[in-house]
């Protein structure tokens, strides 16, 4: 093991536990800039020779500058799935949309199915279609009034999507293009997130960062459900929370992360080790933002100069940010985005 990677992780981390327990403490948009200095991302510990060689494919990178909100995303493969042929089943989506909104989708292709490739991209491409609609039926006031039950309608719709296509494509099942799904819109004011399936986001406001997502998770390891489910079945539950979960988030948004779970390793707070007697131990199940992390990318991103910057370095964060993220053998998304700061005039 690297020694000094190895004391730097152990004393962030510990760093990052007494930021929790201070409530006096908050982590400033203001203090983004001052948080690195280095150019490049750390080295992240090495990974065996077979492993070093592998490079994986991005399968869709996005930019967005709206003067008032800029955004970064990535897809990309997962090592494991490039070591046994699978392509990315990860996908994602940006743009802005009437009223100064922007929106954000991100969904996960379930790694059993087939054709998940293809579901991933056709619930990012119609969730973002069939929301312009409602935007443009109801008007934004009305929209965030009924969010809940525009949100499911909108599942219900991309259900039907995924149906036709398959009946449309012999050899297509609808089950094999399942995918999960999460969408953030951002508007003046109030924002609004839904999601079906697991993953992580996170939002940061005057209050600091806080999840604003609670993972879909089944009794067996990664279980968990998808677009292609029967998700829509009145007071269905999960971990605790209705399936879709929706949100109305009332303080402005300065910036936000959502990932797919191949990222939930290297950049969020998943669980704690909690001893026991008799050198016994359980982890016990967290969902917090990793503050440290995620402010660091941040920094790193508010410091790029045009757009093929931003996602060579994005790229490299997905890929080696951290030992987590260097050694994930799933598919990797990762949406992130702020306010700029406005330089102050100095005359």
């Amino acid at each position: 093991m690297n020694t000094p990677v190895y004391l730097f992780t152990v004393l962030l981390f510990e760093l990052f536990m007494v930021l929790m327990q201070a409530s006096s403490v908050r982590n400033t948009y203001a203090g983004w800039r001052d948080i690195v200095k280095a150019d490049d991302v750390p080295e992240a510990p090495p990974v065996p020779e077979e492993k070093a060689a592998i490079e994986p494919n991005v399968r869709k990178c996005s930019h967005l500058n709206t003067g008032s909100l800029i955004v970064n995303a990535l897809s990309i493969q997962g090592r494991g799935h490039l070591q046994n042929g699978t392509p990315c089943q990860d996908c994602h989506h940006i743009e802005t949309l009437d009223e100064g909104l922007f929106l954000a989708v991100v969904s996960d292709g379930a790694g059993s199915k087939e054709n998940a490739e293809t579901g991933s991209q056709i619930v990012c491409e119609k969730c973002a279609e069939h929301l312009k609609d409602a935007l443009k039926r109801l008007g934004w006031d009305s929209l965030v009034c009924s969010w809940d039950g525009v949100f499911r309608k909108v599942v219900e719709l991309i259900q039907l999507d995924l149906a036709a296509f398959a009946k449309n494509n012999e050899g297509i099942s609808f089950d094999s293009l399942a995918a999960t799904l999460m969408v953030l819109v951002i508007g003046p004011g109030k924002s609004l997130f839904g999601h079906v399936g697991d993953g992580r986001a996170g939002i940061l406001t005057d209050d600091g960062w806080r999840a604003i997502l609670t993972p879909h998770k089944g009794a067996e390891a990664n279980q968990t459900v998808f677009v292609t489910n029967d998700v829509l079945a009145p007071g269905l539950t999960l971990s605790g929370v209705p399936v879709p979960e929706t949100m109305i988030i009332d303080n402005p948004v300065s910036a936000f992360a959502m990932m797919t779970d191949g990222c939930e390793n290297g950049l969020w707070m998943t669980s704690r080790k909690e001893d026991l007697p008799d050198g016994d131990f359980r982890h016990i199940p967290l969902n917090h933002p990793f503050v440290p992390a995620l402010d660091d990318i941040l920094g790193r991103l508010s410091g790029c100069q045009d757009e093929e910057e931003c996602a060579e370095l994005l790229y490299r964060i997905v890929t080696r940010y951290n030992r987590p993220l260097q050694n994930e053998h799933d598919d990797k998304t990762l949406c992130i985005g702020f306010t700029p700061i406005k330089e102050k005039d100095n005359k």
